[in-house]
């Protein structure tokens, strides 16, 4: 069996915890929230913002290595339509910061309704674009269906379990297998851009996977983390 030690549960309770306030309509969720702007964080990989996180950062990779990982199918909702020739078929890209996922595809499609109505798009900016409009993505939704060899359960210490949440580590490279193209979408009479991919595993050596990248070329790769996945990130 798994055991954490205190500050590693801490940790993920506190990544995924939700600050809420007050309005007339009752309680709702605050629009600073720590998982949101760490991952930001990490993403601009702006130093002055990061040494701000870099302690938690560090708790939760700590904790998410001692939970072990699955090998399973989970599910990401973005509220974006993201760019098709960066998440192309064949296409490799890369998440810098922690970003999660649920074993429960409802839990995806729900998050994608549930995000503000003003999604974080420069959560989408690759690392290599050139300030393009044909980079940025747009108000929409996403789900990704993600086969995993390497993502940590942390449903059973997060303050919401019921979201089933799985995470994935920083710098997480996926390769892009299917997306659904306009007319399959047409045909299923659904508006939501569904995008497979493999999770590339870390712990092989780069370029072992058939036509992986390897080296520069790698750390070139498009970057993107969302708004929030599924359930938060």
């Amino acid at each position: 069996a798994v055991k954490l030690q205190r500050c590693d549960v801490l940790a993920i309770f506190v990544y995924s915890y939700e600050l809420m306030t007050s309005s007339d309509a009752g309680p709702v969720s605050h629009p600073y929230q720590i998982y949101s702007d760490m991952n930001r964080a990490m993403r601009e990989r702006s130093q002055s913002k990061l040494d701000l996180w870099r302690p938690l950062i560090f708790f939760l990779d700590t904790a998410l290595q001692r939970l072990g990982s699955h090998k399973e199918t989970l599910f990401r909702g973005l509220r974006l339509t993201l760019p098709e020739h960066l998440y192309a078929e064949g296409a490799y890209v890369t998440w810098p910061a922690f970003s999660s996922s649920s074993l429960d595809e409802a839990v995806a499609q729900d998050f994608i309704k549930l995000q503000a109505s003003a999604p974080d798009l420069s959560a989408a900016a690759s690392t290599n674009a050139n300030n393009s409009s044909t980079n940025e993505a747009r108000p929409g939704g996403t789900v990704f269906v993600l086969k995993t060899c390497f993502a940590h359960r942390v449903f059973v210490y997060s303050h919401f379990p019921e979201e089933k949440e799985v995470l994935f580590p920083s710098n997480s490279t996926f390769k892009v297998t299917e997306r659904l193209t306009l007319e399959d979408k047409r045909v299923l009479n659904i508006t939501t851009d569904i995008i497979h991919m493999e999770q590339v595993d870390p712990r092989q050596p780069l370029g072992a996977a058939e036509g992986a990248p390897t080296g520069e070329a790698l750390r070139r790769l498009v970057s993107l983390e969302s708004a929030r996945s599924a359930p938060k990130s």
